[in-house]
């Protein structure tokens, strides 16, 4: 409201004091979101230009599960991306295209991908899908990772086409050795889904079973298109149960049809051994079995329910290029960032697609001064380029090592993925890693050969030695943690160590790789023998280092936990993998509810050059990057912070790795040809936090900028006000701005200078910024107490007296 006060009064005299402060703050308002938005496009996010990628999968018609986890798991990183503040500021511009797993309109997509200017695609699917848009890709030079594996060996080679899957005529061969040699089954029978390709896969099968003197009894085949598909398939199941077959069926095909294959048998009371390729090993096909079995006919004299779901799926025995249980530090992080998008397990799908999306931005690299003048043609040669150069020979510049969620990434002269196949069992609706693994004699010109053949560790498989590995799975339940000294980066632990395995070796002998002294394990707590199985329980405690790993974490929390290996049995022996079942890590249902409340963090700006953005990339999968809730949830029922005061949980994991050591004189790894010193190594760690406020647990990091502008701002313009004695009312308001400004400005600066501290600074140097902000949050309150008094008074007493 105006005041009706002589027209030629200065200007702030003619409204009342309230509403000429209002209007005050309204300008430095102003003023604020004008820097604010001047530091946001020069600093946050220094260019508006985007990044575009596309992701292409069938998300209509009978692979649009499988789609679906194509476009989730691409979706997933870029998300976590763009939320990291994407590459170098820039943003990713994800692309979303349906191909419908035809031909025809894989080839319009990827016209339509290619002129929209993205500099890589991601996925499809089918064969025949990916080889019309790669005739496109190739032709319009626009590189393209794809996690299918439905292609043969005998395909043109696509210079600008990238698998993440292994060739599938490896994997049905690779599966044929396991199942002969490893499983012993001597006696199988084909199912396949009709087609050039699948004929082809059940050919190779035959013929490395007949290599054995083994060959397959039985062949059917079927329509997955027919209307009459499950009068097919139940008469195939007719036939088998009135021969009474026995042995193991494999079944080829894609998730849905072999998904009712599956059923079929299991509806005429079949529970012969199932065994297939990857199909089988992805959600679609577990999916597809729940809704067949639970939907279906079912015999009258078997009432099962729906919760029987897991008796059909339990046994099967796949192929697949990945395992969460043997799986390292980053496959699960994924698996946690997973869980929480979508409150369900991921499969093999779309982890290949989160790593096919997390290569390319790899290969385009952190955006520099040169990416002004170059054009997208030479941005997508430049991403072929760095793919391309992933073959795993270190010694040639520009050729770098990239550990990836399947394994160290490296593409062959077909530019196929070489990582392991693995061997998945279900139990029951989970799926495990199989009890043996054979893993690839890397090494060059060993001599030893048909000693361990002998000695049956080692087998022949596709024309190429492989270890026989043994797989231990092991658990860890932390009992207390205690004795806390920081001083000396020491804790006290207390915890239950089990495992359960096959065959002639002690898998306690083991080495704590953060133990102050070493840890022994002298006589179990429980031990069970049923049939060839051993399982055995021990009770220890011991002083570990903390902060032993080199996950990202912020400054004040501490790793605690502890990591361990076999003594003398290397990787290619035993293999230690988490036993998710005995520790419950596989139920989604305990998430649910927590899964919300996690954040990821993800700095790809920290440091410079191609690596550092990597090395920021995979620091996005660390599991100090994401919350491990299962665990979480059990150690806090465990009330494991009992003996210490002052400290909470963030976040925990287990995660299987490798520890390479020195040879120590060992005959087993001394001498050209013998194997390197690599162990498997089991690791379980959590994060400690102050138990107090922190900001960043309610404040999204990039918002302190602009807290920090805006109470800096206010902190001017009280400083502006106050250069005159205007009276009572001014000095009020002005040190009301003062108060709410000034803790906020300290807060936001001071985190700021903190999390640039622990990337860039030491130790020492962090730890002086610290003593400076936490003398300053006594300085502040005292000065504004000082002004307080000063105003309201001291100045009142001088003007009475």
């Amino acid at each position: 409201m105006t005041n009706t006060s002589e027209p030629g009064q200065p200007i702030w005299k003619r409204y009342r004091k309230r509403t000429l402060f209002m209007m005050i703050l309204a300008s430095a308002a102003g003023v604020a979101a004008v820097l604010s938005l001047i530091v946001h496009f020069a600093v946050v996010r220094p260019s508006v230009v985007e990044v575009k990628v596309a992701v292409v999968a069938p998300l209509s018609g009978p692979q649009k599960a499988m789609g679906e986890q194509i476009r989730r798991g691409a979706a997933l990183f870029v998300d976590q991306v763009n939320r990291g503040g994407g590459i170098g500021g820039r943003p990713l511009n994800l692309l979303v295209f349906d191909d419908g797993d035809d031909p025809a309109k894989a080839r319009e997509v990827a016209e339509q991908a290619a002129a929209a200017g993205v500099v890589g695609v991601v996925g499809h699917w089918s064969a025949g899908a990916l080889a019309a848009a790669g005739e496109v890709y190739r032709a319009r030079g626009v590189p393209v990772l794809t996690p299918a594996a439905n292609y043969s060996a005998e395909d043109a080679v696509n210079p600008w086409l990238f698998r993440t899957s292994v060739d599938q005529a490896f994997e049905i061969r690779f599966l044929a050795n396991y199942v002969r040699n490893v499983v012993g089954e001597k006696t199988v029978s084909i199912i396949y889904q009709a087609g050039a390709e699948n004929e082809a896969l059940a050919q190779a099968f035959d013929e490395v079973m007949q290599r054995f003197g083994t060959k397959v009894l039985y062949r059917w085949d079927y329509d997955g298109a027919s209307p009459l598909l499950g009068d097919r398939l139940k008469g195939i199941a007719a036939e088998i149960k009135e021969k009474k077959l026995i042995g193991a069926f494999l079944v080829l095909g894609d998730a849905g049809s072999s998904a009712r294959v599956l059923t079929a048998l299991r509806r005429e009371g079949i529970s012969n051994r199932v065994i297939g390729p990857d199909s089988l090993a992805t959600s679609a096909f577990q999916q597809a079995v729940k809704d067949d079995w639970t939907s279906g006919e079912r015999p009258m004299t078997d009432r099962r329910s729906a919760a029987s779901v897991a008796s059909v799926l339990n046994g099967v025995l796949v192929t697949t290029p990945l395992l969460f249980d043997t799986a390292g530090e980053l496959a699960q992080g994924f698996k946690n960032g997973y869980q929480r998008a979508h409150r369900t397990n991921p499969d093999w799908v779309s982890a290949g697609s989160f790593e096919g999306m997390r290569l390319l931005v790899y290969a385009h690299g952190k955006p520099g001064r040169a990416d002004a003048v170059r054009s997208i043609e030479d941005t997508r040669i430049l991403v072929r380029k760095r793919l391309a150069a992933l073959d795993g020979d270190h010694s040639i510049p520009g050729h770098a090592r990239v550990d990836g969620l399947f394994g160290p990434v490296q593409f062959n002269a077909r530019n196929v993925s070489t990582h392991q196949t693995m061997i998945g069992v279900f139990d029951g609706d989970d799926m495990v890693a199989a009890l043996t693994q054979l893993s690839p004699i890397r090494e060059e010109n060993v001599g030893n050969y048909l000693d361990e053949l002998v000695a049956g560790r080692a087998l022949y498989v596709n024309d190429r030695f492989m270890y026989k590995t043994n797989v231990v799975y092991a658990g860890i339940k932390m009992g207390k943690i205690g004795g806390l000294d920081l001083s000396a980066n020491t804790v006290a632990l207390e915890f239950e160590i089990w495992f359960r395995w096959r065959g002639a070796i002690d898998p306690e002998d083991l080495v704590f790789t953060n133990a102050v002294e070493p840890v022994k394990l002298d006589k179990p707590e429980r031990e069970v023998k049923l049939g060839d199985m051993t399982y055995r329980l021990y009770r220890a405690k011991g002083k570990f280092f903390v902060n032993y790993s080199s996950v990202e974490r912020a400054y004040g929390t501490h790793v605690i936990g502890l990591a361990f290996h076999h003594r003398t049995l290397s990787r290619n022996n035993l293999m230690y993998v988490s036993d998710v079942l005995g520790m419950d890590l596989n139920s989604v249902s305990t998430l649910a509810e927590q899964l919300l409340r996690s954040n990821l963090v993800f700095d790809p700006g920290s440091g410079s050059g191609d690596a550092s953005l990597f090395q920021g990339l995979t620091g996005l999968l660390s599991p100090g990057s994401v919350v491990s809730d299962p665990l979480v949830q059990a150690m806090t029922r465990s009330r494991v912070l009992a003996g210490i005061n002052g400290w909470q949980l963030e976040r925990a994991w287990i995660s299987q790795d490798l520890a390479r050591r020195g040879a120590e004189g060992d005959p087993a790894f001394v001498g050209f040809g013998k194997p390197q010193p690599e162990f498997s190594l089991l690791d379980m760690g959590s994060l400690l936090k102050p138990d107090q406020f922190d900001p960043r647990d309610i404040v999204p990091g990039h918002w302190f900028i602009f807290i920090a502008i805006f109470s800096l701002v206010g902190s001017v313009v009280s400083s502006l006000l106050d250069r005159q004695d205007r009276g009572q009312f001014w000095r009020m308001q002005t040190l009301g701005l003062r108060i709410l400004a000034w803790p906020l400005l300290l807060m936001a600066a001071g985190t700021l200078a903190l999390d640039y501290g622990v990337v860039n600074f030491s130790t020492s140097t962090v730890d002086t910024m610290v003593t400076v902000y936490s003398s300053l949050w006594w300085l502040i309150p005292a000065r504004l107490a000082s002004i307080s008094m000063e105003r309201f008074i001291w100045v009142p007493l001088e003007i009475k007296t």
